[in-house]
């Protein structure tokens, strides 16, 4: 690495639950050039087949991987336990639960919370790989994501594929566009599931206010944007019912937070 250490603007490991290999991303400030490609080789080669490679940065696609294995690939994958238990897999580079004990305490709490049932049309935002979609497509009737990353919306087609799940759809959108389209189309749903990034979803409540029917959880990691996020909601007509820290990482002030929220008209009907 230190010919491109000059050139290197940040790294990162991920361990691959599936296989207990490693794949290393280096995020480059520039192109990569003969030299890079070369190194990477060098870097996959030492361990004997058990990392996998990539070239990253913003201006140019993700390269490799580069490895000692002629069957590596891009995919990682993990199992949820369950019966059935589920086989998810993702592309290197895209979005997974780091700690995945923590990440089956969430899809637990998730699914207590929602407590899908056969006849309920579930809508998932921020859906991802399908982390929650097909946990609870297993007991509802319909699951409808929507996901704006492109990688994301194949692994989650790809993962319902796999685990023979035939219930789902997913929309790769913009979330706010795609619900804007699904509230033009009359779209309602009984329960809504939203896993935003960091910045939470400024602008989204009067939308979850019409097209969610009864409930709706809110996954969060950043306290400060649900905050505000939560605030919108009640004045949409949402009321908070429960709140569940869970401690995605120990020792460290991040925190993922699981939000319950009901319709106001639902509650006292």
């Amino acid at each position: 690495l230190e010919q491109m250490a000059d050139h290197l603007k940040e790294m990162e490991l991920l361990r691959d639950p599936g296989n207990d290999s490693v794949c290393i991303i280096l995020y480059l400030s520039r192109k990569p050039r003969a030299a890079d490609r070369k190194a990477a080789v060098y870097l996959a080669a030492e361990t004997e087949g058990k990392l996998r490679v990539f070239l990253s940065g913003s201006d140019f696609a993700m390269e490799g991987p580069f490895s000692d294995d002629p069957a590596a690939n891009t995919i990682l994958s993990m199992t949820i336990p369950g019966r059935p238990p589920l086989d998810l897999s993702w592309e290197a580079g895209g979005f997974c639960q780091v700690n995945h004990g923590q990440n089956l305490q969430l899809i637990q709490l998730v699914m207590e919370w929602v407590q899908p049932t056969p006849v309920m049309h579930i809508l998932d935002l921020y859906c991802g790989m399908g982390n929650f979609s097909l946990k609870l497509a297993g007991s509802s009737g319909s699951v409808y994501g929507i996901e704006s990353q492109g990688s994301a919306v194949r692994s989650a087609r790809r993962n319902c594929a796999v685990n023979n799940i035939l219930n789902t759809e997913f929309l790769k959108s913009e979330v706010q566009k795609g619900c804007e389209g699904l509230a033009s189309a009359g779209k309602t749903f009984d329960a809504i599931v939203c896993d935003p990034p960091r910045q939470g979803m400024p602008g989204m409540a009067p939308l979850l206010g019409h097209l969610c029917r009864r409930q709706l959880v809110y996954v969060s990691c950043d306290p400060a944007t649900l905050c505000r996020d939560l605030a919108a909601l009640i004045e949409n007509g949402f009321m908070v019912r429960k709140i569940q820290p869970v401690d995605m990482f120990p020792q460290t002030r991040h925190l993922e937070t699981v939000t319950l929220l009901e319709k106001a008209d639902d509650i006292y009907s």
